[in-house]
């Protein structure tokens, strides 16, 4: 969900956007962590949008917590 606050910008001439986001790589041995929404087919790495003035450790920790439920 994009929030007011997101930092995205569109580019009305090229037809896109531009997102800044984070994502974690959280391996334990030879595994690796991902995600699947019930409502896509794929696996993606934890991560979302970044929040404009939020550094990206920050956002990255927000990101895992909002994602796991964990702290």
């Amino acid at each position: 969900m994009v929030k007011d606050n997101d930092i995205t910008f569109k580019y009305e001439e090229l037809n896109g956007k531009f997102n800044f986001r984070v994502a974690a790589l959280i391996e334990n041995k030879d595994k690796v962590l991902l995600q699947k929404s019930a409502k896509d087919d794929y696996y993606c790495l934890i991560g979302g949008r970044v929040a404009f003035c939020e550094n990206t450790k920050i956002a990255l920790i927000r990101e895992i917590e909002e994602e796991t439920g964990v702290k």
